[in-house]
């Protein structure tokens, strides 16, 4: 068995990043007490067990996170 894997395995590691790689998260904003978040872009949509979902980047946040 050979140790291959394909590069988008591949993930930061968020407790110990690389210099450079440190980012304070923004906090979401409160709409009635509820958080809301900005979106750069939607990266992808799916349909699932019949619900529409989106893979979707997020202003202020590394997209290992999304």
């Amino acid at each position: 068995m050979s140790n291959v894997f394909h590069a988008d395995r591949l993930q930061k590691d968020l407790d110990n990043p690389l210099p450079g790689q440190n980012r304070e998260l923004e906090e979401p904003v409160l709409i009635n007490s509820e958080p809301e978040y900005e979106i750069d872009k939607i990266l992808a949509s799916r349909t699932y067990h019949g619900r529409l979902q989106y893979k979707v980047n997020w202003v202020g946040h590394n997209l290992d996170d999304t």
